[in-house]
Order: C-alpha cells, then structure tokens, then sequence
C-alpha cells in the first residue's frame, strides 16, 4: 500500500488536474491519500461530498491530531530562523506525519512552499504535484499516458494549476524528477 500526505491546494489541483479520478479508478485500494482533520473538514468544506466518498472507498483517510501537539510545534516552528509562518493546516500535517516512525511517513504533497520548506526542516519527505503523479506511476495507479494527459495543460505557461517551477515538459520533468528524489 502506497500512501501520500496531502494538503488542502494540492489536493484541489489533484482534482481539477483529473489525478484523483485516476485514483478512483483502482479496483482495490492500493494507494491512499491521507490528509489531517483540519485539512479534510476545514480547509477543504466545499468538497465534502467528495470527501466523503473518498473515504467511503478507503481512497481517503483522515487523521486527528491532538491540538496540543499542534501548538507544541507551532512554537517551536517560530523560533526557527528562515522558517516561513505555516498556517493551521500545514502544522497539523507536519504535527501528524513526525507522530509516525520516521522510515514510514508518507511524501508530504503541497504545492506551498512554506510547507515544503518546514517540512524539509523537519525531516520529512516532501514533493508537489509532479511527485504526487510520479508516486501514482510508482504504485501502478496510472499509467504514463494517463499522467502526460493530465498534465499536458502545464506545456501551457499561463496555467499555472499546480504547475511545477522546474516544469520542462513531462519527459524531461519525469527524468530530473526520478533522478533528484531520495525519499
């Protein structure tokens, strides 16, 4: 079972990308999007059908995170020099995700990157959009004309939907991708 940590954007361009249909698409549930309470009930409340039915079909798992440990990492994170502000949603996942063994947290997905940054600070794997397709391709979610189908919108640098900085086509983003990643 492959699993992602998802933010409140990434999701939403997930979705109007088409990539969460490709997950809907699994006959039994191989790859799981997990997202904190916060994230799934709050910052995303005008999806919660689609929630819901993500979580029906065992596609969405919503995690609590205890409000204490949340504000615990909160200061902490403030006192870290160079460290951008993190909102409610991006404390809670990077709260929930250092709760789990460290050889089994799941890629952090968000297109933020104040989140990317704090959850680089504390050690946590990370990615965007793109890495959210290259986790898919690695789990058998989708295939590689299903993901250049998805994402051909980024060849168009008006659209900026989740567009990855480093976007040179998918080919050339697949290849420096797979050869940067280490976690």
């Amino acid at each position: 079972m492959t699993a992602v940590l998802i933010d409140a954007d990434a999701f939403l361009f997930a979705r109007s990308l088409g990539l969460l249909a490709l997950v809907e698409r699994q006959a039994s549930p191989t790859f799981t999007l997990i997202a904190t309470r916060y994230v799934a009930l709050k910052e995303l409340n005008q999806v919660q059908e689609y929630i819901h039915a993500l979580g029906e079909q065992g596609l969405l798992i919503i995690q609590r995170v205890p409000p204490s440990a949340v504000v615990k990492l909160k200061k902490r994170s403030r006192t870290v020099k160079g460290l951008p502000r993190l909102d409610d949603g991006e404390l809670e996942a990077i709260t929930w995700s250092l709760s789990q063994p460290k050889a089994d947290r799941p890629r952090f997905i968000s297109n933020d990157h104040g989140a990317q940054k704090g959850a680089a600070y504390f050690k946590i794997p990370w990615g965007d959009i793109m890495d959210l397709a290259i986790e898919m391709l690695d789990a058998g979610v989708a295939e590689d004309t299903d993901l250049r189908v998805a994402l051909e919108t980024w060849d168009n640098p008006v659209q900026q939907r989740g567009r990855p900085k480093d976007w040179c086509g998918y080919d050339q983003t697949l290849a420096s991708r797979r050869g940067q990643r280490t976690g």
